[in-house]
Formats: C-alpha cells, sequence, structure tokens
C-alpha cells in the first residue's frame, strides 16, 4: 500500500487507496464463489465429467478398443487418478 501511498502524494489523488481496495474487492468478489465451488468439488471426491468424456475419446479411437464406459477422474493431491486403486484401466 506503500506505493498507492507515493501515487496520492504524487498525482494528489487523496481517493487512490480507497479506489484500488474497493477494485479488490470487487475482483475477489468475482473469483470468490468459483474458486469456492472448485475447492469444494475436490474435497468431496466429486467426478471431473469434463476429463472423463475427454478420456472416453481418446481411447476410443485406439485402434482395438471395443467399448469403453464408466470412466471416472478424480483428483488425488495434485493429480487427477483415472480409475478409483484396485481397478486396472484395462478392465
Amino acid at each position: 500500500m506503500t506505493s498507492w501511498v507515493a501515487v496520492d502524494r504524487i498525482v494528489g489523488l487523496p481517493q487512490a487507496d480507497p479506489i484500488a481496495g474497493f477494485a479488490i474487492g470487487l475482483l475477489i468478489v468475482q473469483i470468490g464463489p468459483d474458486a469456492r465451488r472448485e475447492v469444494a468439488e475436490r474435497l468431496m471426491d466429486v467426478n471431473d465429467t469434463e476429463l472423463a468424456r475427454r478420456v472416453e475419446t481418446v481411447v476410443a479411437a485406439v485402434p482395438g478398443v471395443g467399448q469403453i464406459s464408466d470412466v471416472q477422474a478424480r483428483w488425488l493431491g495434485r493429480v487427477e487418478r483415472l480409475a478409483p486403486p484396485g481397478r486396472s484401466v484395462t478392465k
């Protein structure tokens, strides 16, 4: 915030700090719900349907693959798993 104080004194705009604070507050209000939803989905182990559809498309295009079903993609730490532990990708 010291840079805003300097801008205030150089430009002569005493409202610079409140304006900057308001702008940052608007960004937080805009970004907050999306970030909260993404974090809640990861914590609740939600299936990533978009990634699962992309995986189905790619795997179905591989020669020799007859059928693919029940693809699930979940976050495990910072990576995504395509099959839960105990199930192989070939089943």
